[in-house]
This record gives C-alpha cells, sequence and structure tokens, in this order.
C-alpha cells in the first residue's frame, strides 16, 4: 500500500540503518553476549526510539507501522545481505569503524544517519539513548559490548 507520508518515508528510510547496526554488532560479538533474543531487544528499543525522534521530526507516527517503517527495519537488521547489518557484525567482531568500512565494497549509510539523527534529537530535546551509544561507538569511545549493554539498559 503506497503512503502518502513522504517525509516518514524518507526519515524511516535512514533510521532503519542504525538499529540494522546494532543488530549486527549482537552477530559479531557471538559468543560474548546476545544472541536472536537479544537482536529481537534492540529492533524494539530501536523502533520505539525512532518512534518518539522520527515524529518530532514531523514523520506521520503511522508510517512506523507499515512498510516504509517496521517491515524495512526488520529486513534491514536481520538480512544477510544488508550493507548496515554487516557493518555492525564487523564492528562486533572487534574492527574500528575505519578497519570496517576500509572492508566494506557498498557504502553503508547507518554511519551519518546515527550521527545526524543523533544531532536532531539533541536540537529537539529528545532523549535519545540508543543513538548515544551507537554514536559513542561510532565515535571510537566505547567497546561494541558496552554499546549494546547501554542501548539497553537506556530503555530499562
Amino acid at each position: 500500500m503506497p503512503s502518502d507520508d513522504a517525509t516518514g518515508c524518507e526519515l524511516w528510510g535512514a533510521y532503519k540503518n542504525t538499529v540494522a547496526l546494532s543488530c549486527g554488532m549482537v552477530d559479531g560479538l557471538r559468543d560474548s553476549i546476545g544472541g536472536d533474543n537479544l537482536k529481537a531487544a534492540l529492533v524494539t528499543i530501536g523502533f520505539s526510539e525512532g518512534q518518539r525522534l522520527l515524529t518530532m521530526m514531523g514523520a506521520n507516527p503511522a508510517t512506523a507501522f507499515g512498510p516504509a517503517g517496521i517491515g524495512d527495519l526488520y529486513v534491514t537488521s536481520a538480512s544477510p545481505r544488508s550493507r548496515n547489518r554487516t557493518l555492525g557484525e564487523k564492528l562486533g567482531s572487534g574492527l574500528t569503524l575505519e578497519q570496517a568500512l576500509d572492508e566494506m565494497v557498498m557504502v553503508a549509510e547507518g554511519v551519518r544517519a546515527a550521527r545526524m539523527f543523533r544531532n536532531r534529537a539533541q536540537q529537539l530535546d529528545c532523549p535519545v539513548p540508543f543513538l548515544d551509544a551507537l554514536g559513542e561507538l561510532l565515535d571510537g569511545k566505547i567497546r561494541p559490548d558496552e554499546c549494546v549493554r547501554r542501548m539497553v539498559e537506556g530503555m530499562l
């Protein structure tokens, strides 16, 4: 079903990549923490944060529940062919952002999206613990396991 919410579709189209990065991190961490249940938690946590922030940025709240929202977010977070999930897996395995990007053949938009959404959230005074933790990881300030813990703890 087509959407008449172009703004929401564009925002969700970019935001989903941040959640895919987090799910890939769990795959990269493999034996240390998590698994499928942790990925499911991160999808719901990231989705909830996206609902708040993207609505403040002009998305129609209903768009979150359609193909451009949760549908695209799910497939991008779960698919082994997802560039952003793959980048997250490389980060979770211990590579730095620069090392992981050097191994990528295609562009993973999640890095720029995470930084942009985090900046917009700050301007809008919208708390985003999920994006804050991801930003700290991308900036090399925390390890992947700490990032995932902070993402989960931010919703408690």
